[in-house]
């Protein structure tokens, strides 16, 4: 029998090889005939293509090779795509509603005609106020509801919530939020952080009444244990996340002097505070719990104009029943400031009015403001209302899926909010359309029912993978690629002995017969040999193509230098960025555009160094083509006045003017 985990790395690796090996050939096939072949691309300049492109080509393509994911991040992906394209989709309108203000006992409050109007229906916007604002229509307060509604705290605390309030509060990653609250517990100041539960245990709850009367009195804490309704039931059978102790000993602004927050191996001042932060948070969200209710006033008023009826209702926090508010308002309050939802109603205070009072409006008059997009998802949210709601894996897996949408480049973070890029939402339509059984939330929760009994013995393994593997090639051949992945290139094999030599690995027959098995093998393991270009046009040794990591965003980068290349005096000079490459040819209307073909075009002008390598096909500014030598050739550069590489070019024809 396998393990869970053991599962679902083959599932993984099998999407690896069969799905996303093609799907990224699919993706680049289709931006090709997307830009590529177009009339319109063909003839633009080389700035105006770029504008086309609108992206980065090179970086995009880059990016393509680390587009892989796991099962659950595929089925979490769809939410992020879908709303993408909402707001692609999306064109903001301007709208306009009736707005009339008053003043009654020294209160001014206003109230709205209920209609929304596009601002393009002038006559219904100057006939609605005209008759708001004739004087034969009184405004007559056809009815006021003094209405106050009691609202719960917040439920206990589970792991999602967590992460969510941490990243609006504090600016913490979901990651880094998991490694505190594993000190936190290792160290025993809180519960078990791996819960979906929202029970508290009775004992606690004595200590949290205990604390509150002797802080608040107990007009304003819940004598007895609250109980918080779930519909599933599963959420209040478990342990929430909480502190093991409401003692003062154990209050945030003792806790830095426990024996137990003594124990915890910090890596910097930093992350003490950011452990204090969050204890703090659980402690004062989990004693809210057992405050009374706080009170809103929810008053409503509806003032008769003739045929017309204007609207508005309160949403106030009444002053001296805050209750749950006095300990948890201030951390809600800014979660809901800083959230990426669209914004909340802002309240109103209205004052009591008795019904037939006829009121005079100080104006009525016409307010614009523009429909909003769909917003994107932040971090928080997106874990709270798209992986924990929909049940897309455990707390375990949830920091598992966001590093796994931005680590495949599929999503992009970029001041908290979840970026979609262009391959997911390709990736994602091509999925709804040739293999829907990959992204509906039913199939997840089949699939995830099928590993379970694997786990247990009831099925075997090779089962599940039959079945993907089945639906997968049917997908494929659905959408018309039925050969997508063919036998490595001699050079490939080559090299793939050599890993294999080197790492003394034992390698498998289907690698040599598989594009993708080989890509992954060379992928995980450093090239045996460095891949060799031509031979150094300053001193004559040999030129390899090299790869860099940038360390601040991952991406791999590509260059060429000479095997002595040292800035350090004595050492050669020959050194060339492939995105350098790119950009001189794709000025120029020649595209290339993998790494491999770049690498072939510095081996063709490396292979004529004194005359040059004839290129043909090159498009001027005035759009003209022409043909033209390559060669390379040294500069100083001006600011530091060290030797630099660059293209040189002799005109064949038509020299460019």
């Amino acid at each position: 029998m396998y393990s869970r985990d053991e599962i679902e790395a083959r599932i993984n690796l099998l999407l690896e090889e069969k799905l996303f090996f093609a799907i990224r050939k699919i993706i680049i096939e289709q931006y090709k005939n997307r830009y590529v072949t177009s009339r319109e691309f063909g003839d633009a300049s080389a700035e105006r293509r770029r504008e086309l492109l609108n992206v980065n080509y090179k970086t995009w393509f880059t990016s393509l090779n680390r587009f892989k994911m796991g099962y659950r991040t595929i089925f979490a992906l769809r939410f992020l795509a879908e709303r993408e394209d909402e707001i692609r989709k999306f064109s903001s309108e301007e709208l306009v509603r009736i707005k009339a203000d008053y003043v009654y006992n020294d209160v001014e409050f206003s109230a709205y005609y209920p209609t929304h109007y596009l601002s393009s229906m002038t006559k219904e916007i100057e006939d609605c106020i005209t008759e708001l604002k004739n004087k034969k229509y009184k405004h007559i307060v056809d009815t006021f509801i003094l209405k106050n509604t009691e609202r719960m705290p917040p439920e206990p605390l589970t792991n999602a919530r967590i992460k969510y309030s941490a990243f609006y509060l504090f600016s913490l990653e979901p990651d880094h939020v998991t490694s505190i609250l594993q000190k936190l517990f290792a160290a025993g100041l809180i519960t078990n952080p791996e819960t979906s539960g929202w029970d508290i245990q009775d004992t606690i709850v004595e200590d949290i009444i205990t604390m509150l009367n002797g802080q608040y009195g107990e007009e304003k804490v819940l004598q007895y244990k609250r109980k918080f309704s779930d519909k599933t039931g599963d959420k209040t059978a478990n342990e929430c996340i909480r502190p093991s102790n409401i003692t003062p000993y154990f209050f945030p602004k003792n806790i830095h002097n426990t024996k137990e927050f003594g124990l915890i191996k910090f890596e910097n001042k930093k992350e003490i505070a950011d452990t204090i932060n969050l204890y703090g948070f659980i402690f004062y969200m989990t004693a809210a719990t057992q405050m009374k209710n706080s009170l809103y006033d929810t008053s409503v008023i509806e003032i008769k104009v003739g045929s017309k009826i204007l609207k508005e209702q309160a949403d106030f926090l009444v002053e001296g029943h805050e209750n749950w508010e006095l300990l948890a308002g201030h951390f809600i309050n800014k979660i809901s400031k800083s959230d990426d939802t669209i914004s909340r109603k802002q309240s109103v205070v209205l004052p009591e009015i008795k019904q037939e009072e006829v009121l005079r409006p100080l104006d009525i008059y016409p307010y614009a403001y523009n429909s909003k997009r769909p917003p994107r998802y932040g971090v928080g949210r997106y874990i709270t209302q798209i992986l924990e709601k929909n049940s897309i894996g455990s707390n375990k897996n949830h920091d598992e899926i966001i590093r796994d949408l931005i680590d495949s480049k599929a999503v992009s973070l970029i001041k908290t909010m979840l970026n979609p890029q262009e391959s997911a939402v390709q990736f994602i339509a091509w999925m709804k359309q040739y293999l829907p059984s990959l992204v509906e939330l039913k199939d997840l929760e089949e699939l995830e029912i099928e590993i379970e009994r694997a786990v247990d013995g009831e099925i075997g393994l090779d089962s599940i993978l039959k079945r993907l593997g089945e639906q997968i090639d049917a997908a494929f051949l659905a959408a018309g690629y039925s050969e997508l992945d063919g036998k490595p290139s001699d050079a490939k094999i080559r090299l793939l002995s050599a890993i294999a030599k080197k790492y003394n690995l034992k390698l498998d027959e289907s690698v040599y017969e598989s594009n993708a098995k080989a890509d992954m093998i060379i992928a995980k393991y450093p090239a045996a040999e460095p891949i060799k270009v031509g031979q150094c046009p300053a001193c004559n040794l040999a030129v390899f193509q090299k790869e860099f990591i940038n360390g601040q965003t991952g991406e791999v980068l590509y260059y060429f230098s000479c095997e002595n290349f040292s800035k350090k005096p004595g050492g050669c000079t020959f050194s060339l960025w492939d995105s350098y490459i790119h950009k001189f040819f794709s000025d120029k209307a020649l595209e290339f555009y993998t790494v491999e073909e770049r690498a072939e075009t510095l081996r063709k002008v490396l292979s004529k160094k004194k005359g040059g390598y004839l290129f043909n096909g090159f498009i001027a500014k005035n759009q003209k083509e022409y043909d033209a030598k390559i060669r390379l050739a040294p500069y100083n550069d001006r600011n530091t006045g060290v030797q630099k590489w660059a293209f040189e070019m002799d005109f064949v024809n038509k020299k460019k003017k």
